[in-house]
């Protein structure tokens, strides 16, 4: 097995002067990759993804940064890329921090998430839904004990796979909320407790509107790819509505986070489809 040819660990450490947390950082991700030699083969998003989760939230490190393996231009490109694309180097970090966002108790916990990126048939296989699919199914519920198909969802955007990235977007966008007490109780919507005062996301590269500065948004939209998502900010409003317009493309799935007031109104999660709208109340939220 071509994965036994393991890291010169010395070599690294005198190349990198003496910098031993990098060093185990390697070690700790390229350990991973021989633990799932065993288990047959997959696409490269999930087997580097869990390698990156493992030298990171299940070690209880901190994740890998996104400046890891080269800089990028663009924060908003890079959110609304294709789940499995390379841009930029990052899928290693996106499936990292999805499979470290999976890991809670309330979403999907750690066992199921151990199995899910273990599991994989000894083919290569390009696309990595039907693993997603089948254990994000039985979020919340006891591990099955036989194995049954499930059928995968190709004319819609309600499978599990999405559902659970699309709450995981909202997870990261819930990090950036500074107080507690005005983000999400529910842990769909929250990152792991040690992440949740640690934004891993530029939160200011957020397209944002303030509601001082004109009456209303109007048709914000963004070009994004399978997987992606586009995140805008409206800051400071007061007892806001926020509508869908009726055209808007109904495979683009809109969940929309507003913060709670630090008074009466606890932070909300509203989903909304094309021509359907939503009213916050309150002082000021975001």
């Amino acid at each position: 097995n071509h994965d036994n040819i393991f890291y010169m660990c010395w070599e690294l450490v005198d190349y990198f002067a003496g910098n031993i947390p990098f060093v185990a950082t390697v070690a700790a991700h390229e350990s991973a990759h021989l633990v799932q030699g065993g288990f047959g083969f997959s696409f490269t998003a999930i087997t580097e993804g869990a390698a990156t989760w493992l030298e990171g939230a299940l070690i209880s490190q901190a994740p890998r940064p996104l400046y890891w393996l080269g800089p990028f231009e663009d924060w908003n490109a890079l959110n609304a890329a294709h789940i499995y694309a390379s841009l930029f180097g990052k899928f290693y970090q996106f499936h990292g921090l999805f499979l470290t966002y999976l890991m809670q108790e309330g979403v999907l916990g750690l066992g199921h998430t151990a199995a899910l990126q273990l599991y994989r048939p000894f083919v290569d296989v390009p696309f990595g839904r039907g693993t997603y699919d089948y254990y994000l199914s039985f979020m919340g519920k006891d591990a099955p004990e036989e194995f049954s198909p499930i059928e995968l969802d190709v004319e819609s955007t309600d499978f599990p796979m999405a559902e659970a990235m699309l709450n995981w977007r909202v997870a990261i966008v819930a990090a950036c909320i500074v107080e507690d007490c005005r983000r999400p109780k529910d842990p769909r919507y929250l990152l792991p407790r040690h992440l949740r005062d640690r934004p891993y996301w530029d939160c200011s590269t957020y397209p944002t509107y303030w509601s001082h500065g004109q009456a209303s948004v109007h048709r914000a939209a963004m070009e994004m790819q399978y997987g992606g998502a586009a995140v805008y900010r409206l800051a400071m409003p007061q007892h806001t509505t926020v509508s869908i317009a009726d055209d808007a493309d109904p495979k683009v799935r809109t969940k929309v986070l507003a913060a709670g007031d630090g008074k009466l109104h606890t932070a909300e999660v509203v989903e909304l489809r094309p021509g359907e709208s939503v009213t916050f109340k309150g002082s000021a939220r975001e």
